[in-house]
């Protein structure tokens, strides 16, 4: 390591604790000590969550140093922040994910679709935006990347045998949309992006209530990113992707029990917890099954997800006759596949918010900031909001940035007059927009780590896409999406 990158790496681990004296000493905004430390506190983990010295999973562990030294929350209460109901629901979707990925339902499944939507340039580039959106949804966008990549590259290597600027142009449009798709379809469902979770440590929103709202708008996007990646293909069938995907498809061994019983826990989970509640359509209200049990309230979408862990770790299957049987999933795979550090990313932003609710801080910065806001438009407010969270999620993952911003959101919503959830989804959903640097998201890493896609090409096509998801979510938010989720964006009565 040379001594510029030794020193950088030293002032990127003091800004943290500098930050926070500094805070402590100046007493910005004359805040009461507990609002005030939870403040230093907080600045000194954002700090570290964006210049990264450590580990992000090592620094979510500081509010449990911190909060409980400065007199703001207790121990036993800010461990409980690691372990919720939102951690479980996170943990049994990981498990479940892993199970899908095992068995190789996505590979089948992203092969059926690829089959379907034909061989042209365009067609090839639509149906790898399509399935890497879909798959998304259910996995996590670096990992729907990665488990496309190699069938995206057993495309392009056949089309790479034909030579010119057009196939090269193809090579980069495909890699993108896997990296574009993974992420928009992230913003689809409360467990396609951790970001998305955090949003129910403020407010509640159910599985199924999310998806209405969030898939029209995920629809919106995948437009807008097919017309900029299709742009200037061919829309002539390949032979080389025939052959290719045919190989492919040939290749894929028939349905396996292990698949058969997978999906039907896949799709059993996905019934449970759309239909948890009641769902009312106009006057009729449909069936809830939680209304049979004692107590509806004690069961969460977590509750669901758990059980579906459970059904994967008990059912089993033979491999082969000769062989023993083994369950779809064991501990030891979970333990070496699960993402501890995020799941320990998420309890650090969980025990933060509350830590900002339970201080005073919430009230006192939801305060000063709607008196800077009251003159603003509520559009202009949106695109503000909007576009400011964006910028952020190109230098900071989605979830930390989520983390770091939700809880001044939520402190600031009442001081406006507007309901939590409709600042705060437009904020989660802004929080997935880092489509320019390699940095951003996971799937633009892995993309870029390919070195078929030059930087010019992503900064210029992410950029694009990303000023047109701000202004396609603030006017989607504001005309149809507030709608759906039966949230006013005027103030309250």
């Amino acid at each position: 390591m040379s001594a510029d990158a030794a020193a950088a790496g030293i002032l990127r681990l003091v800004a943290g604790p500098a930050a926070f004296l500094a805070v402590l000493v100046l007493e910005p905004f004359d805040l009461p000590h507990p609002a005030l430390f939870t403040l230093a506190a907080t600045v000194w983990v954002a700090l570290w969550w964006i210049l990264e010295p450590v580990p992000s999973a090592v620094t979510s562990l500081l509010p449990l140093v911190l909060l409980p030294a400065g007199g703001v929350r207790s121990a036993a209460q800010l461990a409980s922040s690691y372990f919720n109901d939102l951690i479980a629901l996170f943990l049994g979707g990981f498990i479940l994910a892993h199970a899908i990925e095992r068995c190789g339902l996505h590979r089948r499944f992203a092969l059926a679709v690829l089959m379907r939507a034909g061989t042209s340039q365009r067609r090839l580039c639509l149906g790898f935006l399509l399935v890497a959106t879909l798959i998304s949804c259910w996995i996590s966008n670096t990992a729907t990347t990665l488990l496309l990549l190699p069938i995206a590259t057993a495309v392009i290597g056949r089309i790479r045998q034909l030579s010119g600027q057009e196939e090269r142009q193809c090579e980069q449009s495909i890699l993108l949309a896997l990296a574009f798709g993974a992420t928009i379809g992230g913003m689809g469902t409360l467990i396609g992006t951790p970001a998305n979770l955090l949003i129910r440590n403020f407010v509640e929103v159910s599985f199924l209530q999310w998806m209405v709202a969030a898939l029209p708008l995920v629809a919106l996007l995948f437009c807008v990113a097919a017309a900029l990646l299709v742009h200037g293909l061919s829309r002539e069938s390949s032979p080389a992707a025939v052959a290719a995907l045919r190989e492919e498809s040939l290749a894929m061994p028939a349905w396996t029990r292990a698949e058969r019983l997978t999906a039907g826990v896949f799709l059993l989970t996905v019934l449970l917890w759309t239909t948890r509640q009641p769902i009312a359509i106009g006057e009729v209200v449909l069936f809830g099954w939680t209304r049979l049990l004692p107590r509806p309230e004690f069961v969460q979408d977590g509750t669901v997800a758990i059980l579906a862990g459970l059904l994967l770790f008990v059912l089993r299957v033979k491999d082969s006759p000769s062989q023993k049987s083994r369950p779809l999933i064991s501990w030891r795979e979970a333990e070496r596949s699960l993402p501890w550090g995020i799941l320990l990313l998420f309890g650090g932003g969980i025990a933060v918010g509350d830590a900002f609710e339970s201080s005073g801080l919430s009230k006192e910065l939801g305060q000063a900031l709607s008196r800077h806001l009251t003159e603003m438009s509520p559009l202009l407010i949106l695109f503000v909001t909007i576009l400011f969270v964006t910028a952020m999620s190109e230098v900071a993952s989605n979830t930390a940035t989520a983390s770091i911003l939700l809880p001044i959101f939520a402190a600031l919503a009442p001081g406006m007059g507007v309901e939590k959830l409709a600042l705060l989804m437009p904020v989660v959903l802004a929080a997935s927009l880092g489509f320019m640097l390699p940095v951003a998201t996971g799937p633009n890493a892995v993309v870029y780590a390919t070195s078929r896609v030059p930087l010019r090409v992503l900064l210029r096509k992410g950029m694009l896409l990303d000023v047109a998801g701000v202004v396609v979510i603030a006017l989607y938010m504001r005309v149809v999406g507030f709608r759906l989720l039966g949230v006013r964006w005027e103030a309250s009565d």
